[in-house]
């Protein structure tokens, strides 16, 4: 933004120059006719600042619109609103960089008409025709990083659109929660508010699947936990790292993760009286067991439960969780009921676009803990 607002500024500074060289009879005749510097300064400042109210109204108007445009670029129902021009903190930022552009639009020709009194008013061009020819220099440099910045920048957004994530998103709405640290302070706190709150949300119509996840994938960085294995067993600070993701039942169906082996984390597995289970994906089975039979197999968790050995009871396909780039890290799942997080969104897969969807799941989190 900085390098596109000083481009224009320079290429504006340019035209203002031309402008004051083309003027120089006129400024003479005013010279001559009793008018001071400051007075032919106050008059060239007075036109600039004009010019730069009037650009930052035109790019304020512009940003109003366009801001929504280029967030539709990416999702046809953007749920995130842009921010509004009404902000302190955009109008600010639009503040400053006006006034950097004044400064480079009337910085210029003020040196250029400075000069020229100094030396008589009546001179030849020769000082703002170098002046205008090292402009348009710059000017042509920083549009050329300009276009192959903005031509790296488009590939570099197309390919990482075309990046097979493992999961659908479309039709996926998220709705990050909040919860006090009283509701949150044990399993049995716990379940009952976010049991029913997936209820309810899959009870919706038009509704195919809900869940609970303590970290969204690609918007929030996953815990990384060492894993131990029963068949061999290492010490905490040689064993293999993973990413942690934990869940609610009904995680998978929204993701629609597919299910190499095995089961994914059903509601059985979250009552109290039921041992616990993990769910692995395809890069940490690999890595583990690479000549299969992951089923079966019992793995304990660092730090919550080094020596508890838990058995695997299925393998999902690898999807990116943590970035677009690079390959995928070896990832588990276990139940979020078992390890309650203050930090929890509520994932639903629906017909409805997620902007209309929205309202209704933020109504429903009211009516089951308000």
């Amino acid at each position: 933004t900085a390098l596109l607002v000083l481009l224009t500024a320079i290429n504006v500074g340019n035209l203002l120059l031309g402008r004051a060289i083309d003027r120089r009879r006129e400024l003479a005749i005013r010279r001559s006719l009793g008018a001071g510097r400051g007075r032919i300064v106050r008059q060239l400042l007075m036109e600039g600042t004009v010019l730069t109210a009037l650009g930052l109204g035109a790019g304020l108007v512009v940003a109003r619109f366009g801001s929504r445009w280029i967030v539709q670029l990416f999702v046809e129902d953007p749920v995130v609103a842009a921010s509004s021009i009404a902000s302190p903190r955009v109008l600010l930022f639009g503040v400053v960089l006006a006034a950097v552009a004044a400064l480079v639009l009337n910085g210029v020709p003020f040196v250029h008409v400075l000069r020229s009194q100094r030396e008589g008013l009546v001179v030849r061009g020769d000082f703002g025709r170098a002046v205008q020819r090292g402009l348009v220099t710059a000017q042509a440099a920083l549009a050329t990083l300009l276009l192959v910045s903005a031509a790296l920048f488009v590939a570099t957004v197309d390919g990482l659109r075309q990046v097979p994530l493992g999961f659908e998103p479309d039709g996926v709405a998220a709705l990050q929660l909040s919860p006090p640290a009283d509701r949150v302070a044990s399993t049995e706190a716990s379940r009952p508010w976010s049991e029913r709150l997936v209820a309810d949300a899959q009870a919706l119509q038009g509704v195919e699947a809900a869940g609970l996840v303590a970290r969204l994938p690609l918007r929030d960085r996953q815990l990384s936990a060492g894993v131990n294995l029963e068949s061999n067993p290492v010490d905490p600070r040689e064993a293999p790292k993973a990413a942690m993701h934990r869940v609610a039942p009904g995680f998978f169906e929204v993701f629609r993760l597919e299910v190499i082996e095995g089961r994914a984390i059903e509601p059985r597995d979250v009552a109290l009286d039921s041992p616990s289970v993990v769910v692995v994906n395809r890069a940490l089975a690999e890595q583990l067991w690479p000549d299969g039979g992951a089923i079966g197999q019992r793995l304990a968790i660092d730090p919550h439960a080094w020596n508890r050995f838990v058995p695997v009871v299925g393998v999902v396909e690898d999807m990116r969780a943590g970035d677009l780039s690079g390959p995928i890290e070896p990832a588990f799942y276990v139940s979020l009921a078992e390890q309650p997080s203050m930090e929890m969104t509520l994932v639903v897969r629906g017909e409805e676009s997620a902007a209309s969807l929205g309202p209704r799941l933020r109504a429903l989190v009211g009516a089951v803990d308000s």
